[in-house]
């Protein structure tokens, strides 16, 4: 079963029932870690999907994951462009190397990764030395992006589109290699809608607009299933 680009399902045995044949992938069936489940299925001993990348071989895993550090390198060149600092908008996806708590399990299939914004990036800076920086390796010409909030997957959502945001408890920051950053600058829904700008009128004057007191940041974002599966498509 074709995901999205450079994804698939697949099972060892099919089903001929009505749910199954009308299975359309995470778009009405449940997705459980790497596995892809038909809720409604008629026999229940059939195995479920298995979710997996399907790559053109191309210039092969190394080439692949080449390709993907040097993109990470440019994406790291646009995070202080103006554009990244608009409400809602500014996100950067960093794929994932390993599992940050047992509640992601849930949500860990191929193209794991986890989001920051913007305003939470903190430093960019180029790397001139090959070295290690607070335990990460950084090879001549990468990009150190330090950050101070970052967004994980609400384990309760099954569909794993829901982030919620998670902060160092000491109120201090975090490295990456931009190398693993897959997107940036794309929007996402916060869960809870910011109040409205207020409309005042006066008689005798046009109607005028104030904005409303300063609100905090919001703590859950809802990310589209085409944007979740464009970042996926990105990682190696």
């Amino acid at each position: 079963m074709m995901l999205a680009k450079d994804q698939i399902a697949q099972r060892e045995r099919t089903c001929w029932c009505s749910s199954c044949l009308g299975a359309r992938g995470r778009v009405n069936m449940t997705s459980a870690g790497n596995k892809l489940i038909c809720d409604t299925c008629t026999h229940r001993d059939k195995p479920p999907w298995a979710q997996q990348m399907a790559r053109d071989l191309g210039t092969g895993l190394a080439g692949r994951r080449k390709e993907s550090q040097e993109e990470g390198k440019k994406l790291a060149q646009r995070l202080l462009a103006p554009s990244m600092v608009k409400p809602h908008q500014g996100f950067l996806a960093i794929q994932a190397r390993e599992r940050w708590s047992t509640s992601e399990e849930v949500h860990y299939r191929p193209g794991h990764f986890w989001l920051a914004q913007a305003p939470d990036v903190l430093e960019v800076r180029q790397v001139a030395t090959r070295c290690t920086i607070e335990g990460v390796m950084f090879s001549p010409g990468d990009f150190l992006v330090r950050i101070g909030r970052y967004f994980d997957r609400v384990a309760t959502d099954t569909s794993g589109l829901t982030f919620e945001e998670w902060t160092p408890p000491d109120g201090g920051s975090f490295i990456i290699n931009a190398t693993e950053l897959r997107a940036v600058n794309f929007t996402m829904t916060p869960v809870v809608q910011q109040p409205p700008l207020q409309e005042v009128r006066r008689s005798g004057r046009r109607a005028a607009v104030v904005s409303t007191p300063p609100q905090p940041p919001p703590k859950e974002y809802t990310m589209d299933q085409l944007v979740d599966d464009d970042i996926r498509s990105r990682c190696w």
